[in-house]
């Protein structure tokens, strides 16, 4: 149970400013792929902490994300083929789907891949 949310907010507002950093990034590692995705996932299960714990204003809960869906047209992924996603999904079209905040930290803390799209 989280008591005190300022250390959870905290570092919520760290990796919101390091994600924004990597909206300008060039260059893409490894390592720097690993630490986007850490950040994501951090983020994404700090938030559900702080719903859980009533730390979160109701004016919060109510945000909504948008997201692409892309629809599976074959094999459902697996640990063998996830990296074949481009032959997995079609990738050319999508549809737009809103979360609630809860539903879309879900949705990254249960993922099975993580892809960034870089735009």
């Amino acid at each position: 149970m989280i008591w005190d949310s300022v250390p959870w907010k905290n570092d919520l507002a760290r990796f919101a400013k390091a994600l924004d950093k990597r909206k300008a990034q060039l260059r893409w590692t490894q390592v720097s792929s690993a630490r986007l995705e850490q950040e994501f996932f951090f983020s994404a299960f700090a938030i559900r902490k702080l719903i859980e714990a009533k730390k979160l204003s109701d004016e919060v809960l109510k945000v909504t994300i948008k997201a692409n869906e892309h629809k599976p047209v074959g094999r459902l992924v697996d640990l063998m083929n996830w990296h074949k996603i481009d032959k997995l999904y079609d990738l050319e079209r999508h549809t737009t789907r809103h979360f609630l905040l809860e539903a879309y930290c879900n949705q990254i803390i249960h993922s099975f891949i993580f892809i960034p799209v870089l735009q």
